[in-house]
């Protein structure tokens, strides 16, 4: 008689299903629609099969907290390369492609998605999307705050690093300028006019290729001393300038100039007007001083 459902063997029928055991007392349960992995205590550490969520049946993949789901492809003589992984640890999750899975060299999964309500789906061949429940951050070298470069929400894109455009810039959307935004200080009168003399512009290099080669501008640190609203500093250190605020500076520069050269002619016409009144005078008086004459 066949020994290998009695305790012990290899290939066991439980109550539950085919248990099979290995060398090392792992173990592979299969039954209830489900075939799953334990570890030699005997704990589940991952299963696959069916599950019913919220009524709707589903074929799933689970693994236990701290487990990790691998696909491999056996090389032989006891040697493996993985082909996909799936890592779970703590809260958060991990699906990684470390080979090729089709014929083309192209990994062909077309959606992600995570239990927070982000992820990544193609649409076609030329589309890919990704998404996020709320805010969408990109991040290199860790995953701490201080390494993210990007961040999207619903209503803005922040940028924690330097941008580099090699590409033209087209920007359809206004500059926000609303009264109900801003709490008016004032007119302004300071004379900018004058500081704007004062801006030392000058030609230069960039000492990292990154950011151009020969240019011409000013240098903020000579700039700051002049105008220091107008300046920003990054997170790094180095020293910049808004440049919206030089825009908004140099047209008030401007209101400053073309009121100046109003009031220059205002003052050459008023002294024009007043030369010819004066040559009217002279006139005058030398018709009088003749007529004094022809009287004598």
């Amino acid at each position: 008689m066949s020994t290998w459902n009695k305790h012990g063997s290899d290939v066991r029928i439980t109550g539950s299903g085919i248990l099979t055991t290995s060398d090392d007392s792992a173990q592979v349960l299969i039954g209830n629609g489900r075939m799953q992995a334990r570890n030699p205590s005997g704990s589940t550490i991952g299963q696959i099969g069916y599950h019913a969520d919220a009524g709707s049946p589903n074929m799933t993949v689970t693994t236990s907290l701290g487990a990790h789901f691998l696909v491999r492809n056996h090389l032989g003589s006891g040697k493996y390369t993985d082909l996909f992984k799936l890592e779970a640890g703590g809260t958060t999750a991990r699906f990684s492609v470390d080979q090729v899975l089709n014929n083309s060299g192209k990994f062909r999964a077309y959606e992600f998605e995570n239990r927070y309500g982000g992820g990544m789906y193609a649409t076609s061949g030329n589309l890919t999307r990704i998404y996020s429940g709320n805010n969408l951050e990109f991040m290199t070298h860790g995953r701490n705050h201080a390494d993210r470069k990007m961040k999207m929400d619903n209503t803005r894109i922040y940028m924690y690093n330097t941008l580099n455009m090699d590409g033209n810039s087209i920007v359809s959307s206004p500059s926000i300028s609303d009264e109900r935004m801003k709490d008016v200080q004032g007119m302004r009168v300071e004379n900018d006019l004058k500081k704007l003399m004062q801006i030392e512009y000058v030609n230069f290099k960039w000492k990292e290729e990154e950011y151009g080669g020969q240019d011409l501008g000013f240098i903020a640190q000579q700039v700051e001393t002049l105008i220091p609203e107008m300046m920003m500093e990054s997170k790094d250190g180095m020293l910049g300038y808004n440049q919206q605020t030089y825009l908004n500076f140099v047209g008030h520069a401007v209101q400053q100039l073309a009121l100046r050269e109003e009031n220059t002619n205002k003052v050459a016409s008023q002294a024009l007007v007043n030369s010819e009144t004066n040559a009217q005078k002279i006139a005058r008086l030398e018709k009088e001083i003749q007529k004094l004459k022809e009287a004598a």
